[in-house]
């Protein structure tokens, strides 16, 4: 009995663009942004993720409401030929919310003294009306082992007296902070570098599940499709 959990980070956006363009002075928190949609960039990210996933069959298929990772969706399960289920939206997918910070001036909003009590509370730091890291954690957590685990389980028992061997596979389409989040407690990974978790466009972070997340085996930024198209 096996369970693949598939975490794909979306595809180049439209503010990924922007930012790269914007000096110090312009740039703005991001945040969850909601709005912005792939670049032609990551449109094609998202298709060759589709052709390299082609031929794999998922149980579960899920993403962030964020527009870009529901149009990662959609490019990757088109190149796939992947033509039902679709997906399921889920806000607990949804990038870590910066609250009143977002489309605001970094500069302003965060001051270097702000920097100061960003780097001492870390994980436990909260925005206004935005969210801490360990509370993406707790809900990422809970919709991988709600969603996820939970349905694994229910087919295991479901099929028991029928197969010796039951396979799974779910994939999820979701957002940078999200994935690292989520991985950073489980894999015993620095708390306070959370955010310099390397997790690329499109990029397959694979758990293999064993009874718990932190006895799961994890590869991380996953990019054969990338390489391959850049080879």
């Amino acid at each position: 009995m096996t369970l693949e959990i598939y975490l794909v980070r979306h595809g180049e956006s439209e503010i990924n663009e922007i930012y790269r363009q914007w000096s110090p002075e312009e740039r703005k928190v991001c945040g969850r942004n909601q709005w912005s949609e792939l670049t032609e960039t990551g449109i094609e990210q998202s298709r060759k993720l589709g052709e390299f996933l082609s031929g794999k069959c998922f149980s579960g298929i899920y993403s962030s409401p964020a527009v870009r990772a529901q149009q990662t969706a959609r490019y990757c399960l088109q190149a796939m030929q992947h033509k039902w289920p679709k997906y399921e939206t889920d806000d607990r997918l949804s990038e870590l919310g910066q609250g009143e910070w977002e489309g605001q001036l970094d500069s302003r909003v965060r001051p270097p003294h702000v920097w100061e009590e960003i780097k001492a509370q870390n994980w436990e730091f909260k925005p206004l009306h935005g969210e801490t890291q360990s509370e993406v954690y707790e809900r990422m957590r809970y919709f991988i082992e709600d969603k996820v685990i939970a349905g694994y389980l229910d087919d295991c028992e479901a099929v028991r007296k029928y197969m010796k061997e039951y396979s799974r596979k779910d994939l999820i389409f979701t957002h940078k902070n999200a994935i690292a989040c989520l991985l950073a407690p489980v894999m015993g990974y620095d708390l306070t570098k959370v955010h310099e978790m390397d997790i690329r466009h499109t990029s397959i972070t694979l758990i293999r599940y064993h009874r718990r997340l932190e006895e799961s085996e994890i590869w991380l930024n996953m990019i054969p499709h990338l390489e391959a198209c850049n080879g």
